[in-house]
Order: structure tokens, then C-alpha cells, then sequence
């Protein structure tokens, strides 16, 4: 398993086991040895998201490469968000929009917001799951509210292929990337 993607000015690095806990448990020094980032304060508040990820890895190993990464700036070694996919590949849930498909989401924390961080993270995560694993079809879900998510959506882009409701979000518009739009986004820079 790759623990890092590179892109020009991220690192993508893998949240073990151990760095989950250590959040979880508010740890953060410990938690920034382990993955070399500075953590940002709202990465920290993010348990519900920790105990699911942590609950996910306990119950299927294989998840571990999908799961999340920490968004990481190399110029400041700052922890600037995060992004992984909900599931390994061709999940039940999403076969009614795709086949073979994986859903993706991210967080890009205040402080570092309209800075291109999501964008380049998302191809990265993008790329590295295209090359490494054949991955041909990407899922982003978005309550309607969010126009800045939507837009994003659209710009790399995604096309609106359906909407459903959450039970615990609510009415989300579903995204999906895949066939001319997958590749003109892999080759294009970050």
C-alpha cells in the first residue's frame, strides 16, 4: 500500500490506526509524530468521522488503502484538510450510478480554503486510484446547499446523475466522473 500521494504541493498521507486513536484519544503530539504534519484544531474535532473510519479498518483490512489521507502542504508541513473514499471499490450502494465505481470526500479547513487544495488533492486521489488500482469511475455525493462542493463537482468534471437522501444528511446530489471527463482531468496538470 502506497502510504503517500504526491502531487506538486500536497502530500496525500495515509491516517493509520495509530494516528486515528491518538486523535481520538487527543493525543495530537503523538499524532503528529506519526503522520509529520502539523494537525490542524479542526481535524481534532472530527471524532464521529475517526471512530467510523477506525470501525471500517477493524472490520475489513483491505479498506485500509481507501480509507483516509491527510491533506499535507510540503512548503508548510501544515495538515490542511483530508480526503479518502467511503468504501473499497464497487460498494453495493453505489451500483445504481456506477459500476466498479468508488465514492469520494474530502474537507479542505477554513484557514486554507480557495487556495486550489481540493482541487489538487482530488486529482491526485483521483490518478492514484486510475493507475493503481483501474479505477474508472468516481462517485462525489453534495447536499444541495453546498454551491461551493457543486461547483467544484463540475469543474473537474462531474455530472449530476441523480439525487437521493441520506438518512443521516439528508437530500444529496450525486456526482459522477468517469468515460472523456475522467481522462481529459488525468491529463491535466495539478
Amino acid at each position: 500500500m502506497s502510504d503517500e500521494i504526491k502531487t506538486p504541493r500536497l502530500r496525500l498521507r495515509y491516517m493509520s490506526e495509530d494516528f486515528l486513536l491518538a486523535c481520538h484519544d487527543n493525543e495530537p503530539a503523538l499524532a503528529q509524530d506519526l503522520i509529520g504534519l502539523k494537525i490542524d484544531a479542526e481535524w481534532l474535532r472530527e471524532k464521529n468521522l475517526m471512530a467510523l473510519r477506525l470501525g471500517e479498518l477493524h472490520s475489513d483490512v483491505e479498506y485500509a488503502p481507501w480509507s483516509l489521507r491527510a491533506i499535507g502542504d510540503v512548503r508548510t508541513g501544515a495538515m490542511v484538510g483530508h480526503i479518502g473514499f467511503f468504501s473499497r471499490p464497487n460498494p453495493t450502494y453505489l451500483r445504481p450510478y456506477v459500476q466498479d465505481g468508488v465514492e469520494l470526500g474530502y474537507a479542505v479547513y477554513p484557514a486554507y480554503r480557495r487556495q486550489g487544495y481540493a482541487v489538487e488533492a482530488i486529482k491526485g486521489l483521483v490518478t492514484w486510484a486510475a493507475a493503481e488500482h483501474g479505477i474508472e469511475n468516481f462517485v462525489m455525493a453534495t447536499e444541495p446547499e453546498n454551491r461551493p462542493a457543486i461547483a467544484l463537482a463540475k469543474k473537474l468534471g462531474f455530472e449530476k446523475a441523480a439525487e437521493h437522501v441520506d438518512p443521516e444528511d439528508g437530500l444529496e446530489y450525486v456526482y459522477v466522473l468517469r468515460g472523456r471527463a475522467l481522462q481529459q482531468l488525468l491529463n491535466t496538470s495539478p
